[in-house]
């Protein structure tokens, strides 16, 4: 933070603002947006509104390339509803990205805008602004898995890798699944800083890969405003008039009091 405010560096790490690891029933929260279960499924945190763009399975595309994991069915999006300060969308009021927002000033505006309810969609920002958190949340997780992987094997954290899900051990052909390690994983603190994968590393990033939210869309699952029925519940819709004269206050008033559907009423 010392740092921060004397303008030398990137101003907010994946979890300055999200949960500390913790166990959430099935689920090992490993940070706001990555959480494991013990059957190898992964959840992921995406702040911003599926509606047709496909950002769900871009978002997730960033954590599981950072992360090591196949990008199949074990991969669930969800849109969180508790608002926390890291979910903000701060870059787009400023019109700059995350990871440029550097000095004093820049750092007390994203931190201002960010106390507020600023998860929102807008101005095809959602990309940009979660590039960085994104493959950071993949990449600290992936750190916090080694460690716990390196505390069970007895070997030094060094001396494993990743690949598909899995903690490996190359010089004894030992592994062990992500799952199987995830409640043991939130014991480790997350990096700050994680280091990310370079261009030339990346398996998913920048090839097509199949939309996460479709199949349940094809079978009709998903539940939308449209869908929600309450005791209760009234159905608004337009009624355009049939000319431009404006009704008499008389003609609003038999309106109000005549039976039938609810009506709004004429100022």
């Amino acid at each position: 933070m010392a740092a921060a405010a004397a303008g030398t560096g990137y101003l907010a790490f994946v979890d300055m603002d999200g949960p500390d690891p913790h166990i959430d029933g099935d689920r090992a929260v490993l940070n706001a947006f990555v959480a494991l279960q013990e059957d190898g499924r992964v959840v992921i945190q995406a702040p911003r509104t599926e509606m047709g763009q496909g950002i769900h399975t871009g978002l997730a595309m960033l954590v599981a390339e950072e992360l090591d994991i196949p990008f199949d069915g074990r991969i669930r999006v969800e849109h969180p509803v508790e608002q926390l300060p890291v979910y903000a969308n701060a870059g787009a009021p400023l019109r700059t990205r995350p990871e440029a927002m550097r000095g004093p000033l820049m750092w007390a505006a994203s931190r201002a805008l960010s106390a507020l309810p600023l998860m929102n969609t807008a101005g095809s920002t959602s990309t940009m602004g979660l590039w960085v958190p994104m493959r950071r949340a993949g990449a600290a997780a992936r750190h916090m898995l080694v460690a716990a992987a390196a505390a069970r094997l007895g070997v030094p954290a060094g001396a494993l890798t990743t690949a598909e899900g899995f903690v490996c051990h190359p010089a004894t052909g030992r592994s062990i699944a992500y799952g199987a390690l995830a409640r043991d994983a939130t014991a480790f603190t997350p990096p700050p800083d994680p280091a990310l994968r370079p261009a030339s590393a990346w398996r998913l990033i920048g090839r097509s890969q199949p939309r996460l939210d479709l199949p349940a869309k094809v079978r009709g699952e998903p539940v939308f405003g449209a869908d929600v029925v309450l005791p209760g519940l009234l159905h608004a819709a337009i009624r355009r008039r049939r000319c431009s004269a404006r009704p008499s206050r008389a003609c609003a008033t038999r309106r109000r009091c005549a039976p039938g559907p609810a009506s709004s009423t004429w100022p």
